[in-house]
Protein backbone atom coordinates (compact mmCIF):
# COMPACT_ATOMS: atom_id res chain seq x y z
CA UNK A 1 0.00 0.00 0.00
CA UNK A 2 1.42 3.06 -0.94
CA UNK A 3 0.97 6.10 1.70
CA UNK A 4 0.57 9.23 1.15
CA UNK A 5 2.86 12.57 1.81
CA UNK A 6 -0.12 13.91 4.50
CA UNK A 7 0.10 10.43 6.11
CA UNK A 8 3.95 9.80 6.29
CA UNK A 9 3.95 14.00 7.89
CA UNK A 10 1.70 12.67 10.42
CA UNK A 11 3.72 9.00 11.23
CA UNK A 12 6.91 11.54 11.84
CA UNK A 13 5.21 14.07 13.88
CA UNK A 14 2.01 12.26 15.58
CA UNK A 15 2.00 15.51 17.62
CA UNK A 16 2.08 17.85 14.90
CA UNK A 17 -1.52 19.20 16.14
CA UNK A 18 -0.98 19.38 19.54
CA UNK A 19 2.21 21.16 18.60
CA UNK A 20 0.30 24.30 16.97
CA UNK A 21 -1.97 24.61 19.82
CA UNK A 22 0.94 25.03 22.32
CA UNK A 23 2.37 27.58 19.74
CA UNK A 24 -1.18 29.55 19.57
CA UNK A 25 -1.37 29.83 23.48
CA UNK A 26 2.49 30.60 24.04
CA UNK A 27 1.78 33.16 21.18
CA UNK A 28 -1.63 34.26 23.06
CA UNK A 29 0.42 34.85 26.44
CA UNK A 30 3.30 36.87 24.97
CA UNK A 31 0.60 39.20 23.44
CA UNK A 32 -0.47 39.18 27.10
CA UNK A 33 -3.68 37.68 25.98
CA UNK A 34 -3.70 34.70 28.84
CA UNK A 35 -3.54 35.98 31.97
CA UNK A 36 -6.17 33.14 33.36
CA UNK A 37 -4.19 31.24 36.09
CA UNK A 38 -7.00 29.11 37.88
CA UNK A 39 -5.52 25.98 37.46
CA UNK A 40 -3.90 25.33 40.73
CA UNK A 41 -3.60 21.59 41.66
CA UNK A 42 -4.55 20.32 45.25
CA UNK A 43 -1.00 19.05 46.59
CA UNK A 44 -0.31 15.31 46.51
CA UNK A 45 0.94 13.45 49.56
CA UNK A 46 4.40 13.18 47.76
CA UNK A 47 4.35 17.00 47.27
CA UNK A 48 3.73 17.56 50.98
CA UNK A 49 7.16 15.03 51.57
CA UNK A 50 9.37 16.00 49.29
CA UNK A 51 8.94 19.90 49.66
CA UNK A 52 11.18 21.71 51.94
CA UNK A 53 10.32 24.18 54.63
CA UNK A 54 13.10 26.77 55.69
CA UNK A 55 13.53 25.46 59.33
CA UNK A 56 14.63 22.02 61.53
CA UNK A 57 11.67 21.79 62.61
CA UNK A 58 9.54 19.07 61.48
CA UNK A 59 5.87 20.17 62.51
CA UNK A 60 3.14 22.37 61.68
CA UNK A 61 2.85 23.58 65.66
CA UNK A 62 6.60 23.09 65.97
CA UNK A 63 7.29 26.25 63.63
CA UNK A 64 4.19 28.41 64.50
CA UNK A 65 4.59 28.35 68.30
CA UNK A 66 8.19 28.65 68.17
CA UNK A 67 9.94 32.78 68.82
CA UNK A 68 11.10 33.27 65.80
CA UNK A 69 10.47 34.75 62.00
CA UNK A 70 6.88 32.84 61.59
CA UNK A 71 5.51 34.52 64.86
CA UNK A 72 2.47 36.46 63.49
CA UNK A 73 3.12 35.53 60.19
CA UNK A 74 0.53 33.04 59.65
CA UNK A 75 -2.47 33.77 57.73
CA UNK A 76 -5.80 32.25 57.30
CA UNK A 77 -7.78 33.03 54.63
CA UNK A 78 -11.60 32.62 53.49
CA UNK A 79 -13.29 34.50 50.51
CA UNK A 80 -16.46 35.02 49.46
CA UNK A 81 -17.30 35.22 45.25
CA UNK A 82 -20.41 36.01 42.81
CA UNK A 83 -19.65 32.58 40.84
CA UNK A 84 -17.82 29.37 41.37
CA UNK A 85 -15.60 30.21 37.88
CA UNK A 86 -13.92 33.87 38.19
CA UNK A 87 -13.62 33.60 34.32
CA UNK A 88 -16.92 33.61 33.43
CA UNK A 89 -17.87 37.33 35.35
CA UNK A 90 -16.92 35.73 38.89
CA UNK A 91 -15.95 38.45 41.56
CA UNK A 92 -14.68 38.59 44.99
CA UNK A 93 -17.29 40.41 47.45
CA UNK A 94 -15.49 39.54 50.42
CA UNK A 95 -12.33 38.71 52.23
CA UNK A 96 -11.79 37.55 55.91
CA UNK A 97 -7.91 37.15 56.82
CA UNK A 98 -6.69 36.00 60.61
CA UNK A 99 -3.09 36.30 61.38
CA UNK A 100 -2.85 32.86 63.48
CA UNK A 101 -2.63 32.66 66.50
CA UNK A 102 -3.68 35.85 68.33
CA UNK A 103 -3.33 38.48 65.50
CA UNK A 104 -6.05 40.61 64.12
CA UNK A 105 -8.68 39.83 61.98
CA UNK A 106 -9.04 41.93 58.97
CA UNK A 107 -12.62 42.37 57.25
CA UNK A 108 -12.92 43.38 53.72
CA UNK A 109 -16.24 43.66 51.30
CA UNK A 110 -17.30 45.45 48.42
CA UNK A 111 -19.69 48.33 48.93
CA UNK A 112 -22.22 49.59 46.55
CA UNK A 113 -20.19 51.90 43.72
CA UNK A 114 -19.33 50.47 40.64
CA UNK A 115 -18.28 46.75 41.14
CA UNK A 116 -15.08 46.60 38.72
CA UNK A 117 -13.54 49.03 41.63
CA UNK A 118 -14.86 48.19 44.14
CA UNK A 119 -13.25 44.63 43.38
CA UNK A 120 -9.98 46.46 42.78
CA UNK A 121 -9.69 48.37 46.09
CA UNK A 122 -10.83 44.90 47.90
CA UNK A 123 -7.99 42.80 45.83
CA UNK A 124 -5.34 45.71 46.65
CA UNK A 125 -5.98 45.82 50.26
CA UNK A 126 -6.03 41.78 50.67
CA UNK A 127 -2.89 41.80 48.65
CA UNK A 128 -1.11 44.19 51.07
CA UNK A 129 -2.44 41.91 53.82
CA UNK A 130 -0.75 38.55 51.93
CA UNK A 131 2.09 40.20 51.28
CA UNK A 132 3.18 40.95 55.02
CA UNK A 133 2.95 37.23 55.98
CA UNK A 134 4.73 34.20 54.80
CA UNK A 135 2.74 30.92 55.36
CA UNK A 136 -1.09 30.81 54.06
CA UNK A 137 -3.85 28.33 55.06
CA UNK A 138 -7.36 27.54 54.28
CA UNK A 139 -9.58 24.45 53.51
CA UNK A 140 -9.49 23.67 50.02
CA UNK A 141 -8.27 26.63 49.15
CA UNK A 142 -5.39 25.47 46.50
CA UNK A 143 -8.33 24.61 44.24
CA UNK A 144 -10.56 27.53 44.61
CA UNK A 145 -10.05 30.57 46.86
CA UNK A 146 -6.29 30.79 45.81
CA UNK A 147 -6.99 30.29 41.93
CA UNK A 148 -9.91 32.68 42.22
CA UNK A 149 -7.79 35.24 43.66
CA UNK A 150 -4.72 35.01 41.68
CA UNK A 151 -7.41 35.07 38.20
CA UNK A 152 -8.70 38.64 39.61
CA UNK A 153 -5.34 39.88 40.97
CA UNK A 154 -4.23 38.86 37.20
CA UNK A 155 -7.21 40.84 35.82
CA UNK A 156 -7.26 43.58 37.59
CA UNK A 157 -3.28 44.31 37.90
CA UNK A 158 -1.21 41.89 35.88
CA UNK A 159 -0.28 40.19 38.44
CA UNK A 160 -0.82 36.85 41.32
CA UNK A 161 0.04 36.06 44.95
CA UNK A 162 3.92 36.12 45.27
CA UNK A 163 5.44 32.49 45.58
CA UNK A 164 5.29 31.81 49.84
CA UNK A 165 4.01 28.71 51.97
CA UNK A 166 0.27 27.19 51.58
CA UNK A 167 -0.90 24.93 53.76
CA UNK A 168 -4.26 23.45 52.27
CA UNK A 169 -6.12 21.62 55.32
CA UNK A 170 -8.58 19.85 53.09
CA UNK A 171 -6.66 16.61 51.92
CA UNK A 172 -4.93 15.94 55.69
CA UNK A 173 -8.81 16.23 56.33
CA UNK A 174 -9.54 14.15 53.74
CA UNK A 175 -7.65 11.32 55.08
CA UNK A 176 -8.15 11.73 58.80
CA UNK A 177 -11.96 11.66 58.72
CA UNK A 178 -11.53 8.94 55.78
CA UNK A 179 -14.07 11.14 53.85
CA UNK A 180 -16.48 9.22 51.58
CA UNK A 181 -20.24 9.57 50.15
CA UNK A 182 -21.68 9.11 54.01
CA UNK A 183 -18.56 11.36 55.69
CA UNK A 184 -18.62 14.60 53.50
CA UNK A 185 -15.41 16.46 53.45
CA UNK A 186 -16.85 19.93 53.55
CA UNK A 187 -16.02 22.04 56.02
CA UNK A 188 -19.34 22.85 57.76
CA UNK A 189 -19.36 19.05 57.75
CA UNK A 190 -15.84 18.54 59.70
CA UNK A 191 -16.95 21.09 62.05
CA UNK A 192 -19.93 19.06 63.07
CA UNK A 193 -17.59 16.26 63.64
CA UNK A 194 -15.48 18.34 65.93
CA UNK A 195 -17.66 20.84 67.45
CA UNK A 196 -17.63 18.86 70.74
CA UNK A 197 -13.95 20.02 71.22
CA UNK A 198 -14.68 23.78 70.17
CA UNK A 199 -18.32 24.40 71.56
CA UNK A 200 -17.75 28.30 71.38
CA UNK A 201 -17.87 28.14 67.65
CA UNK A 202 -20.98 28.48 65.74
CA UNK A 203 -22.26 26.26 62.89
CA UNK A 204 -22.90 28.59 60.18
CA UNK A 205 -25.87 28.83 58.09
CA UNK A 206 -26.01 28.95 54.21
CA UNK A 207 -26.74 32.21 52.46
CA UNK A 208 -29.86 32.69 50.82
CA UNK A 209 -30.48 33.15 46.98
CA UNK A 210 -31.88 36.95 47.41
CA UNK A 211 -28.94 38.21 49.52
CA UNK A 212 -26.14 36.88 47.01
CA UNK A 213 -28.78 38.36 44.15
CA UNK A 214 -28.82 41.29 45.92
CA UNK A 215 -24.77 41.62 46.52
CA UNK A 216 -24.43 40.46 43.14
CA UNK A 217 -26.35 43.21 41.81
CA UNK A 218 -24.95 45.72 43.75
CA UNK A 219 -27.87 46.68 45.52
CA UNK A 220 -26.70 44.46 48.80
CA UNK A 221 -28.29 46.35 52.15
CA UNK A 222 -26.10 46.79 55.37
CA UNK A 223 -28.07 43.15 56.89
CA UNK A 224 -26.65 41.49 53.63
CA UNK A 225 -23.23 42.58 53.66
CA UNK A 226 -22.53 41.95 57.61
CA UNK A 227 -24.68 38.86 57.35
CA UNK A 228 -22.41 37.51 54.38
CA UNK A 229 -19.38 39.10 56.63
CA UNK A 230 -20.13 37.14 59.35
CA UNK A 231 -20.71 33.74 57.24
CA UNK A 232 -16.93 34.28 55.96
CA UNK A 233 -15.88 35.05 59.73
CA UNK A 234 -16.98 31.82 60.94
CA UNK A 235 -15.23 30.03 58.09
CA UNK A 236 -11.99 31.21 59.30
CA UNK A 237 -12.86 30.38 62.84
CA UNK A 238 -13.54 26.43 61.36
CA UNK A 239 -10.27 26.69 59.90
CA UNK A 240 -8.54 27.63 62.46
CA UNK A 241 -10.03 24.75 64.94
CA UNK A 242 -9.31 22.60 62.17
CA UNK A 243 -5.79 23.24 62.14
CA UNK A 244 -6.02 22.91 65.87
CA UNK A 245 -7.15 19.54 65.92
CA UNK A 246 -5.39 17.88 62.90
CA UNK A 247 -2.32 19.42 64.75
CA UNK A 248 -3.11 18.35 68.38
CA UNK A 249 -3.68 14.46 66.77
CA UNK A 250 -0.24 14.50 64.81
CA UNK A 251 -2.56 14.39 61.31
CA UNK A 252 -0.73 17.28 59.51
CA UNK A 253 1.74 16.51 56.82
CA UNK A 254 4.78 16.94 57.68
CA UNK A 255 6.03 19.51 54.48
CA UNK A 256 4.30 22.68 53.96
CA UNK A 257 4.06 23.05 50.21
CA UNK A 258 6.12 25.97 48.66
CA UNK A 259 4.08 28.21 45.87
Amino acid sequence: MTRKASDITRLKNPARKGNNVRDRRAAEKERGASLDVTRLKTPTQEEWDTMLRSTNSAKLGMVLNQEGPYRDRVLVVDIETSSLIPRYGGRVHCAVLKTWPRGPTREFITGKGNPWNEERKLLRQVLDVIEAHSVIVGFYHANFDLPFLNNRLARHFGRVIPRMKLLDLWPAAKRTFKASKETSCRLEALAKLIRAEYPTTPLKTPVDEETWERKNMGIATDEDNKYILVHCKIDVEWTENLMDFLDRNDRLPDRIVRR
